[in-house]
């Protein structure tokens, strides 16, 4: 691993701890923002409990993490989340608005502590992830 991935993996997992340090429940105020900024995403989540809400939020969690330690689970996220996600109409932008929503929650919950390196540690992340979300849709 390079050292900007390495600093990048550095500032992601850093800004986790102190998170968890605050021992908050992201997912209540990450859904929240999201649903306010896709109405779209509301109706798609429509049903879903609370709980599954935490799970999905737990695998974007790891998958950050895998994309800023070289991305071991881009495959995965590749050849299953993605189409499965397409098939219960989840569109592209949807994704940039749950990586949007997720950045506006860790600002809320580090308040002071957010910094813009943290910031831009996880938009890189959330870089190559919607990459490869464009590149399934092109393939399509």
């Amino acid at each position: 691993m390079n050292m900007v991935a390495s600093d990048q993996q550095a500032l992601v997992e850093e800004s986790l701890n102190l998170v968890a340090e605050k021992d908050i429940d992201l997912t209540p105020s990450v859904y929240r923002h999201l649903f306010s900024m896709s109405p779209d995403a509301a109706d798609v989540f429509e049903g879903i409990p609370v709980s599954q809400q935490g799970l999905m939020l737990t695998k974007v969690l790891e998958l950050i993490m895998s994309c800023s330690q070289g991305g071991e689970k881009i495959p995965e996220f590749r050849e299953y989340d993605i189409p499965l996600h397409d098939d219960l109409g989840v569109t592209p932008g949807m994704y940039h608005d749950y990586f949007e929503a997720l950045i506006v929650t860790l600002q809320d919950v580090l308040g002071t502590d957010w910094s813009d390196k943290y910031e831009d540690a996880w938009r890189l992340q959330f870089q190559k992830l919607i990459a490869e979300v464009s590149l399934h849709s092109e393939s399509e």
